[in-house]
């Protein structure tokens, strides 16, 4: 699996673990009243949000290594050139799906920091 792959999936796994966790702690702090619940649940923002960034910044990788031309076939449309568009295209669309995991998470942590859990 190429770097793609992986921002794909880590963009993804890291809101949607970072989400139940969330939900998940708010009930356990809701429950015991422990104060390290809290700061258990932003130490979870913090990673997922390492997580996501992590993704953006292989689909930005994916995308800025495809060039035009990878394997140096200058003349034609050959396979090089058309599977390199697509990487690019793909790199440049998952960077942005990854833009919307990163913000995903960043609201759901801002959830954790201004909403009492037990409302």
């Amino acid at each position: 699996m190429g770097r793609i792959g992986w921002a794909l999936i880590l963009g993804n796994a890291a809101w949607s673990v970072h989400l139940v966790a969330s939900y998940y702690l708010a009930w356990a702090d809701c429950l015991y009243d422990d104060p390290r619940l809290l700061m258990l649940r932003h130490l979870a923002t913090a990673v997922a949000l390492t997580v996501a960034l992590l993704a953006w910044w292989l689909a930005q990788r994916a995308a800025a290594a495809s060039g035009p031309d990878p394997e140096g076939v200058a003349d034609g449309d050959g396979p090089s050139r058309t599977l390199a568009g697509e990487q690019g295209f793909l790199g440049r669309v998952t960077a942005l799906l990854s833009i919307v995991f990163v913000l995903a998470v960043v609201l759901t942590g801002a959830a954790n920091l201004f909403l009492f859990p037990c409302v």
